[in-house]
């Protein structure tokens, strides 16, 4: 029986055992509602090396971005973690400018 991990690039829903990448929704749920400060960064820091990182802004709901700002700002306040705070501050800034944006479209005339 092989293990090899091919079948991935073929079926998108096939992981190689090695693979370390979640659902989108359980990364949600641990920046949501993850207790561990240590697990969230190693998740979100995993989450950040990999093909989907861009993702991240399509994934979370309008409704769920202020919840997960906070859950960012508290993990930040209390971590040295050099990696999570590179990757923490380069989403928010893009999210920043995604709600920046999505506000002009709302509430601007055209």
């Amino acid at each position: 029986m092989s293990n090899s991990s091919g079948s991935s690039s073929t079926n998108p829903f096939l992981l190689p055992k090695n693979d370390l990448t979640m659902a989108d929704s359980q990364l949600i749920d641990v920046l949501l509602h993850g207790q561990n400060n240590d697990n969230k960064i190693q998740i979100f820091n995993r989450w950040c090396k990999n093909s989907r990182h861009n993702r991240l802004l399509n994934i979370v709901d309008v409704s769920q971005r202020h919840d997960i700002l906070l859950s960012f700002v508290n993990t930040l306040q209390q971590t040295t973690n050099t990696e999570y705070q590179y990757n923490c501050l380069k989403f928010l800034s893009e999210l920043q400018a995604n709600i920046h944006h999505y506000d002009q479209r709302m509430y601007l005339p055209g």
